[in-house]
């Protein structure tokens, strides 16, 4: 018998070893609310280690593995793109 591991299911499809997208709004409140417990409106006003740690946090929060999904979100984030990984 073979165990399937992962199983979801979208919209009456049934999804093997895939995660379901959340909506960016979700993730967009959600960085919201981060930003005002930090005291500041504006994801730039953060100095960059905290930066990095709001960016770590929504990932592990909400298991993102699409990094261009998060680039969308939050700016300054590289989504994995030459443009991004590459600097003159």
């Amino acid at each position: 018998m073979r165990r399937v591991e992962n199983v979801v299911e979208d919209g009456g499809k049934t999804l093997v070893g895939k995660q379901p997208v959340l909506p960016d709004c979700i993730i967009s409140e959600s960085l919201s609310a981060i930003l005002a417990k930090q005291g500041v409106r504006d994801f730039g006003e953060l100095p960059a280690k905290r930066r990095k740690d709001v960016i770590n946090d929504l990932k592990y929060r909400y298991n993102i593995t699409n990094m261009k999904q998060l680039a969308r979100i939050v700016p300054d984030v590289p989504d994995g793109t030459d443009e991004h990984t590459h600097r003159l």
